[in-house]
């Protein structure tokens, strides 16, 4: 699976009935739980790369979208570091 973009409803049941998860890419950026996402893909993922996305929130720079949604991306690239900076912490599953 990829570009999950921090939208944990998203999922669904597919990945909870899934036996292994390769993930290859874009946890965060764009959608609303950023850390959330990390912390599904840490916990789930059998074997996981990093998107364009995640290296954008991560170390900087571009995220490589399209003009038209350069703004939005960017955006989304600064809600999702200031979540880290923060400390923002995922909720614990019960």
């Amino acid at each position: 699976m990829s570009d999950l973009h921090a939208n944990l409803a998203a999922l669904g049941r597919v990945a909870d009935t899934a036996e292994a998860v390769v993930f290859l890419g874009d946890a965060v950026d764009d959608g609303p739980d950023p850390a959330a996402a990390v912390d599904w893909v840490r916990r789930r993922a059998t074997y996981a790369v990093r998107g364009n996305h995640d290296e954008a929130v991560g170390n900087g720079g571009p995220t490589g979208a399209a003009p038209a949604w350069a703004d939005l991306a960017e955006a989304s690239a600064t809600y999702s570091v200031n979540l880290a900076r923060w400390g923002f912490q995922p909720a614990q599953d019960d």
